[in-house]
């Protein structure tokens, strides 16, 4: 190992003695802790930047809170696990200025001194953050009360109305609210991908026009159209055994 590389690893060390007196336990580059009713655990886990090189590492850390069930909106191909995050975000998002924050460890970089700062970040940001979630219930409650602003959000809440048994009133509001949803996340990314073709035009020579066009194609986002949007709600409705909702929405 490089001396920036050793370092990261001592790094890691600190802050595995510091979680451990919390109840996690290390695996790989993964903190673990798993709740007494064996159905949420908490993970943390660090993220090295692809630009990291032998005398510098840049990384950060990702705070997730799992369970062990498998939304029914994820399609065949989607690889199957024990366990799923389901509520987090990368560390920066839970501190105060609410940016994706990295750290950069080189040769010359005091251990005791970022380890103290990161575990600061740990101790008063991280934790209370998932002291939270304790029991499945209160990742539901969670997810119940975040912001309903894109497709996937819909779609969970549409599965925990499912899940509950709300009144097909309630259930037939969560499919249109998820294909409204869907449409317009697909609108905005869709003019976002017009806006990088319009200003590229002028920089790509008229032979290369229809190859870039033909790239864009490829890159535009299958997982806002109206077709994967709807697919995701009628597997939704089949694996909870809502028939009527699932004919009736086809």
């Amino acid at each position: 190992m490089t001396p920036a590389q050793e370092k990261f690893e001592l790094l890691m060390l600190e802050i595995d003695k510091f979680l451990s007196t919390e109840g996690f336990h290390r695996s790989g580059k993964h903190f673990l802790k798993r709740i007494p009713d064996n159905n949420v655990r908490w993970n943390i886990w660090s993220q090295r930047s692809k630009y990291t090189t032998a005398e510098q590492t840049k990384f950060t850390f990702e705070v997730y809170t799992e369970w062990k069930h498998r939304w029914a909106r994820y399609e065949d191909w989607q690889p199957k696990a024990t366990w799923y995050g389901v509520v987090g975000n990368r560390i920066g998002y839970l501190m105060p200025k609410k940016e994706d924050t990295w750290w950069e460890l080189t040769e010359a970089t005091s251990i005791g001194l970022l380890s103290d700062q990161i575990i600061g970040v740990m101790s008063s940001c991280v934790l209370p953050f998932l002291k939270q979630f304790q029991t499945e219930q209160d990742i539901r409650t969670f997810l119940r009360a975040s912001p309903l602003n894109n497709y996937i959000t819909a779609l969970a809440i549409l599965e925990l109305d499912l899940m509950e048994g709300k009144p097909s009133s309630e259930i037939e509001e969560s499919i249109d609210r998820a294909r409204r949803l869907g449409r317009t996340t697909g609108q905005v990314l869709e003019a976002g991908l017009q806006t990088v073709v319009k200003a590229l035009r002028g920089f790509v020579r008229k032979k290369s026009i229809s190859k870039m066009e033909e790239t864009i194609d490829k890159a535009r986002p299958a997982g806002v159209s109206n077709a994967v949007v709807e697919a995701a709600i009628q597997r939704i409705l089949k694996a909870y055994g809502d028939q009527d909702s699932a004919e009736k929405n086809k």
